[in-house]
């Protein structure tokens, strides 16, 4: 789940030459690496160092889990506008919980998204969840839910 969201991050946040999502992933992998590093240059350097690290660790994905990222991927920008804004929100407020509470909502993820729809709502209603995870992070749980296509 991690590595699908820093893929629709990286997309959203190409540089800035880069045409807009939906194509911001193609168009990077299309340029060559000469005009990769150009367009990581314009980047604020905290940034550059960020994507820089993304685009290395997918790179060090096998063939077979690079392919089902991109599966992800498509699936994603499948997705109405006003769907993707809500994952990317819902995203940033995960970014900002501390790595414990990342760590916990990646395994509850997980969880629901073996569960049929009707399962999944019963799951997010839970006294279990309700009990594990505050407000902000069901929040978040249920705009993924909701917005986030299952993996296939």
């Amino acid at each position: 789940m991690k590595t699908v969201l820093a893929l629709i991050v990286l997309a959203a946040q190409a540089a800035s030459a880069a045409p807009p999502a939906p194509k911001a992933v193609e168009h990077w992998r299309s340029l060559p690496k000469s005009k990769k590093q150009q367009e990581l240059k314009k980047l604020p350097p905290e940034r550059q160092k960020q994507l820089e690290q993304r685009l290395e660790n997918y790179q060090k994905l096998t063939p077979a889990q690079r392919e089902a990222l991109d599966a992800r991927y498509q699936n994603f920008q499948k997705l109405p506008p006003e769907k993707q804004e809500r994952a990317r929100a819902a995203f940033r407020c995960f970014q900002e919980l501390p790595e414990n509470r990342r760590q916990a909502l990646r395994q509850e993820w997980q969880k629901l998204q073996s569960l049929t729809p009707s399962e999944r709502e019963r799951r997010l209603k839970s006294p279990e969840l309700q009990k594990n995870f505050n407000p902000a992070e069901r929040g978040i749980l249920q705009d993924f839910s909701q917005t986030l296509p299952n993996r296939p």
